[in-house]
């Protein structure tokens, strides 16, 4: 004659453990499931106000309670679920703006991929950089295919990174994103943009016109050979060598600021013993973190 109590008692015992599992930090959504991989949202802003009938992009970021976890971070476009099967995979971005300045030094760009789940997903190499950029960018620009320059508000993701934390008991150990054992907000092991010196890059006026001159503070001017401008990315790649081989010296990539003559330095090589080998393989000594890996 009771059997038929036990459903109900069940439910009401299901129905009893239910309340909100998703909190709110200004436009980011956040929530946790049961393995305690917690997870945030945020929309990406709609051009004009005007919001998309199968949806608007957002991103997306996930990670697992692992002191050690890395954080998964995608892009994911409703209207464009793509597969990984595409012919040609479409340009999928996110550009940090540090400052207004137009300068090299002050944006970094990454580059997602098709994830095969109907996202993109950033490389896990940079998620800590991609992550560094979202805490600490004025700008955060997004582009997926033919949406292009969509802006992403990131205020108050510092708080829903800390609402991971404490979530998954992760505050106050060396595994926290943002809650680290002296309970301060901390920055990721991430090189932020150097200030760098602007200088004049000039043609040379002698016999050899396809060497330049630039001209340092304080020192005397020097020559630089091998120039391979690329006026559409703003770079100029130059090369001291030793020799007419070209395979040790000095290799530098400088980035256009603005207009005119100047230029930043955004990469230095170097190879002070003749081994054959070109620029590619030389000792990296210097990197401002302004250009994606790639370039």
């Amino acid at each position: 004659m009771l059997d038929w109590l036990f459903p109900i008692i069940f439910i009401a015992a299901v129905g009893g453990t239910t309340e909100a599992k998703v909190a709110s930090f200004g436009g980011w959504l956040a929530g946790c499931n049961n393995e305690n991989i917690c997870t945030a949202i945020r929309a990406v802003d709609a051009k004009n106000g005007m919001h998309r009938e199968g949806g608007d992009p957002f991103l997306q970021i996930r990670h697992h309670p692992q002191r050690d976890a890395i954080p998964e971070i995608r892009l994911i476009d409703p209207e464009n679920l793509t597969t990984t099967d595409v012919p040609r995979p479409p340009l999928v971005t996110m550009v940090f703006r540090f400052n207004e300045n137009p300068g090299v030094g002050n944006i970094l760009i990454y580059y997602a991929s098709i994830d095969g789940e109907g996202g993109y997903r950033f490389d896990d190499e940079e998620a800590r950089s991609v992550l560094y950029g979202l805490r600490r960018a004025s700008r955060v620009i997004v582009s997926i295919a033919d949406k292009r320059g969509l802006s992403l508000n990131a205020e108050q993701f510092d708080e829903a990174l800390a609402y991971f934390d404490r979530q998954q008991g992760l505050d106050d150990t060396p595994g926290a994103l943002v809650l680290r054992p002296d309970n301060i907000m901390y920055d990721y092991a991430h090189p932020v943009p150097p200030e760098a010196d602007t200088v004049q890059l000039s043609k040379f006026n002698g016999e050899q016109l396809h060497n330049w001159m630039v001209e340092y503070p304080g020192r005397a001017l020097d020559e630089i050979i091998e120039v391979d401008p690329k006026p559409d990315r703003g770079l100029v790649n130059v090369t001291r060598a030793k020799t007419l081989e070209g395979d040790c010296g000095v290799f530098e990539r400088w980035g256009h600021v603005g207009t005119g003559n100047d230029f930043v330095l955004v990469e230095r090589r170097e190879m002070p013993v003749c081994n054959g080998s070109g620029p590619a393989h030389w000792i990296q000594t210097y990197r401002a973190d302004t250009i994606s890996p790639e370039e």
